[in-house]
């Protein structure tokens, strides 16, 4: 008799498990539960595969039965795992249904309507949002005694819709140095003549698109001003391969009074953390006045310096899933002339 009494004073849940979640929906996890009114604490506890532990209690719903709910931002592919444990008062606290070290495992499948979209935001660590900012140095070198050299900087903050329009992306930025005069590039250079000023102030707003899964499109409108007064300019560019894998770009940029710049920069990242790329420009960026002749009113540029040849590999470090470390090195020249060397760095935050 006394066996059967205390039988029947013991806890015992039943749980029939999940197979399969939908992406951004509550889950609701179930039990039913004998002699609930012994226990001190039932929860359950979940993750994304591979992530931490987070726990939700569970709690009587209407029908009399017991439930937990893991919230739908909580709720992403591809998988889950859960388990569950029941500490009985006055008891140490035990598994009752799988357990951390053998978790159960929730697929989660993707709406139909929203796998590209989902995809794509997976890709991207779960991340809408990008700031970043950065800078770098440009080094022609020394032409005739006089320099050769500019600095650029940005900032700017994107947001990722990840449909067929992929970001839109909004910055400023500016661009100071000097650049010799044309003739000085010459071997009978007479020593006349002036270096002339490379300023330039602009603002931008881009917008980039998915034409296919590994195929895209990104077009920049650029307004800015120099002493002159302002200028336009516009940049294009297309991605073939994935924008977060490795793929290619072929871009075209071209500001009034400021020259062009040609580039194809090839991008990988095989390297766990390590997004890294290498790109080949072909520019006769920057330009500059011709300072005895030209006004706001007759903003004349002479031919410029000598297209020139960049050669420019760079590299990040995500030191953390929101921040990334940015950093650039590299090599141009004015075709057989002397060259210099390209350093730079920055920064993206992401969320």
């Amino acid at each position: 008799m006394i066996a059967l009494l205390l039988a029947a004073e013991t806890v015992l849940i039943s749980h029939l498990p999940v197979g399969e979640a939908v992406a951004g929906e509550p889950l609701t996890i179930t039990a039913e539960v004998a002699n609930a009114h012994k226990l001190a604490v039932f929860a359950l506890h979940f993750r994304h595969r591979g992530g931490s532990w987070k726990s939700a209690e569970f709690r009587k719903d209407e029908k009399g039965g017991w439930a937990a709910i893991i919230e739908s931002k909580e709720v992403k592919p591809p998988a889950l795992e859960y388990y569950l444990s029941a500490q009985e008062k006055g008891a140490p606290e035990i598994d009752r249904f799988a357990s951390e070290n053998a978790p159960h495992p929730v697929l989660v499948r993707v709406p139909r309507d929203d796998f590209e979209h989902s995809a794509r935001l997976l890709r991207h660590d779960g991340h809408t949002s990008q700031a970043m900012a950065w800078g770098e140095m440009v080094d022609y070198g020394s032409h005739a005694g006089l320099t050769d050299r500019y600095f650029q900087s940005e900032v700017s903050y994107g947001y990722r819709i990840l449909d067929f329009v992929q970001h839109i992306r909004i910055g400023m930025g500016l661009i100071s140095g000097t650049v010799p005069p044309p003739n000085s590039f010459q071997a009978a250079w007479n020593g006349t003549g002036e270096s002339r000023n490379a300023g330039l102030k602009y603002g931008f707003g881009e917008l980039a698109f998915n034409l296919g899964d590994t195929l895209g499109g990104t077009g920049k409108l650029i307004l800015g001003a120099d002493k002159l007064g302002f200028c336009t300019g516009a940049a294009g560019v297309l991605r073939i391969g994935t924008d977060t894998g490795a793929h290619a770009e072929l871009g075209l940029q071209i500001i009034q009074r400021y020259g062009y710049d040609a580039s194809l920069r090839f991008a990988w990242d095989t390297v766990p953390r390590w997004p890294m790329g290498f790109a080949v420009h072909v520019t006769d960026m920057p330009k500059g006045s011709v300072l005895d002749a030209a006004t706001p009113d007759n903003p004349l540029t002479d031919r410029g310096a000598p297209t020139g040849i960049r050669a420019i590999y760079d590299a990040g470090f995500r030191a953390t899933d929101n921040l990334t470390l940015l950093a650039k090195a590299g090599y141009q020249a004015r075709y057989s002339l002397g060259g210099g060397a390209t350093f730079g760095g920055g920064l993206t935050v992401e969320w």
